[in-house]
C-alpha cells in the first residue's frame, strides 16, 4: 500500500518527508530480519524514490542508499 501511495504522488512523497515515514522505512530497513517485510519497504523506497529529486537527496544525507545496498547484498528479500 505504501509503495502505491507515494509513487508519482508528490504530494504523499512530501508527507512521508514531513511525517518522517521514509526515515522509519531506512530505519526499519536497517534492523529487520523478515524478508517479506524487507521486499515491501523496498517497494515503498523505489515508489517514493521515483521521480522525486529532492526525496533522492533526503534518501541520499540518512544514508538509505547504503542501507539498501547492504539488504540487497544479503539477498534476503521475498520473492512475489
Amino acid at each position: 500500500i505504501l509503495a502505491s501511495l507515494v509513487q508519482n504522488n508528490e504530494p504523499m512523497q512530501k508527507l512521508f518527508v514531513d511525517l518522517g515515514i521514509i526515515n522509519k522505512i531506512i530505519d526499519l530497513l536497517k534492523t529487520t530480519n523478515d524478508s517479506e517485510v524487507r521486499s515491501k519497504l523496498v517497494s515503498a523506497i523505489s515508489g517514493f524514490l521515483k521521480n522525486n529529486p529532492s526525496g533522492i537527496q533526503m534518501f541520499k544525507q540518512h544514508d538509505g542508499f547504503i542501507s539498501l545496498a547492504k539488504v540487497l547484498d544479503t539477498n534476503e528479500i521475498a520473492s512475489k
